[in-house]
């Protein structure tokens, strides 16, 4: 399947990176919402819009993804080391990187977490 968000959860899972504990994408199943216990990223796909445009068509698609990382309240990697990582890896991987919104606190939860943006451009025939 060649949807944006499980392109992007396979770079975040090969990347293997310290302090991540599980990858989901389009959304977190219910018996982790609230699980304080674990680092949680969370991606899902923002837009996708043509692009290369070429006689009178559009040669490829501009994807962008949302990644969130919901970590957990003990954590053992310092969490702006984590982002850090995710960007190389997305970087490596020849996605451009976007937005972020900083880190924030869940208002139910009160757990930390931060969004961000990156985008890739697929070929399309």
């Amino acid at each position: 399947m060649a949807i944006a968000a499980i392109d992007a959860a396979d770079v975040v899972k090969s990347a293997s990176i310290p302090g991540i504990d599980q990858v989901f994408t389009m959304g977190i199943p219910k018996e982790y919402i609230s699980d304080l216990t674990k680092t949680l990223v969370l991606i899902t796909d923002a837009n996708a819009l043509p692009d290369l445009y070429g006689s009178g068509h559009f040669h490829a698609l501009s994807r962008m993804v949302e990644v969130q990382i919901f970590y957990k309240d003990d954590v053992t990697v310092d969490p702006e080391t984590t982002l850090v990582s995710l960007y190389k890896a997305f970087e490596s991987a020849g996605w451009t990187l976007g937005q972020s919104h900083g880190f924030q606190r869940d208002p139910d939860t009160d757990g930390l977490y931060v969004t961000f943006y990156v985008t890739d451009e697929k070929l399309i025939k």
